[in-house]
């Protein structure tokens, strides 16, 4: 675990040595509290839509905050240097994970002022504000894992990043084509593995553990992949 936790924090340092992490922490708040606004002039303050766009939103910004991850250890030729440490494979995933799952968090943090300040001049559920919160942070799993995974595949962070940016809007596109289509097995086949209908329990208070598990046994196998492609990269 120590392993774990040095990888994570040299990861976490290393975003606020790059221009990237403010520009993107900007950008992010810049835009959510755009859509904030939006919901306090147009929604009455509620927070359901709010909640919507961000994960749509964070889904922009997580492929740059994981496409250096892996890519830029490559690029660099330090990826075998850390190999050659007494570290696993495993360890060095799970690190660049944390790393990547702190800055999110990191970025989610600046919102949880946005409930607080509705909550001066109205009523706020806080049942289903922490539950929206709970079903960010899973979404935030799964799209680290995602970027991680595709950051191990190529040594150049901007391919890391579109690439992990069209899969990304794929399954929202599939997503949306699956509420639009008629009921039927395919339906809700479609809409269990799109991710997002599993969000959107979250969003409206609904905490399940079905959906939790959803996501954990996603975020696993795609951590699984990651370790196997870094492995495979070690025989070639």
């Amino acid at each position: 675990m120590r392993n774990v936790l040095a990888i994570a924090r040299r990861e976490v340092i290393s975003y606020f040595y790059s221009p990237i992490a403010y520009i993107v922490l900007a950008l992010f708040l810049f835009i959510s509290g755009f859509f904030f606004f939006n919901a306090l002039q147009w929604e009455r303050g509620d927070l359901q839509n709010l909640f919507y766009p961000m994960g749509f939103v964070f889904f922009f910004f997580c492929p740059l905050i994981t496409m250096r991850l892996m890519s830029e250890e490559m690029k660099m030729g330090t990826l075998e240097t850390l190999m050659t440490a007494p570290v696993t494979d495993t360890q060095v995933i799970v690190g660049k994970f944390l790393a990547g799952m702190g800055f999110y968090i990191f970025l989610l943090l600046p919102t949880l002022l946005f409930p607080f300040m509705v909550s001066r001049i109205g009523q706020v559920q806080w049942g289903s504000v922490m539950a929206a919160y709970i079903g960010l942070v899973f979404l935030g799993c799964f799209y680290v894992s995602v970027g991680l995974l595709i950051s191990c595949l190529t040594k150049n962070q901007i391919i890391a990043a579109v690439a992990s940016f069209i899969v990304l809007l794929f399954l929202w596109i599939l997503w949306w084509y699956a509420n639009d289509a008629s009921d039927g097995v395919l339906k809700q086949l479609m809409l269990y593995v799109t991710v997002f209908g599993h969000y959107s329990n979250f969003i409206q208070g609904l905490v399940d553990t079905r959906d939790a598990i959803f996501y954990l046994s996603a975020t696993v196998f795609l951590l699984f992949l990651s370790v196997r492609i870094v492995e495979a990269r070690k025989w070639r």
